[in-house]
């Protein structure tokens, strides 16, 4: 799954939080997001949940697959 996490092809955008730190998400996948201390630990953070999301994600594609629901396209929503 490490693969499919490369920060050239997937926007990782980092904010300052009003209470000190860092928030970070992902824009293509809704929902995705982590925090941190610092800018660093930010990133590591939300990589780390959009692994946890992509694969999510497909356990849900895999068990419509299984359940016989066939679908042309996964959506991230």
């Amino acid at each position: 799954m490490g693969d499919l996490i490369n920060t050239e092809q997937w926007r990782i955008v980092i904010h300052e939080s009003e209470e000190g730190g860092y928030w970070g998400e992902v824009p293509a996948m809704p929902g995705c997001a982590s925090e941190g201390a610092t800018i660093e630990e930010c990133r590591a953070n939300v990589i780390e949940a959009a692994r946890g999301c992509l694969s999510a994600y497909l356990e849900m594609a895999i068990k419509r697959l299984v359940a016989g629901q066939e679908h042309k396209e996964v959506v991230f929503a």
